[in-house]
């Protein structure tokens, strides 16, 4: 799980950013090599304004091309259910696979904006799901 962490230490802060400054943001991903490099990965298809589940779907098979890659993140701007309170947030959620892992995970980070436009996150959850990408 700590390859997620240091790919999330990444990830996280950059998507943070582009929200503050833009108010939203494309899919970013990055993923860890065997070695515990770190790289960012990018998709490309020709199409200048690819929709976010396009994106997301293309960032995931660059993943399953590549056999040097050990885990990977891909995070994206949604608006969704909070279990919680059971009303739609937005949130940077953060979908995580690792070929350590049995499973992957959704990570849900709710955020607010202020009438300053300062960001402010909420209390998170985590959503289980099939692995994907990475097997075992």
């Amino acid at each position: 799980m700590k390859e997620i962490q240091a790919l999330l230490d990444v990830t996280l802060p950059f998507a943070t950013e582009l929200l503050e400054k833009y108010g939203e943001f494309y899919p970013i991903a990055a993923a860890m090599q065997g070695d515990g490099s770190i790289m960012h990965i990018g998709s490309f298809d020709g199409n200048e304004y690819p929709t976010a589940e396009k994106l997301i779907e293309d960032l995931k098979e660059v993943f399953r091309e590549s056999t040097k890659l050990i885990a990977g993140v891909i995070l994206f701007d949604v608006n969704v259910i909070n279990p919680e309170i059971g009303e739609p947030v937005d949130a940077i959620t953060a979908w995580v696979e690792s070929a350590d892992m049995d499973t992957a995970f959704f990570f849900y980070h709710p955020y607010a904006r202020d009438e300053k436009g300062q960001l402010s996150f909420k209390k998170g959850w985590l959503a289980v799901k099939e692995k994907e990408v990475f097997e075992r």
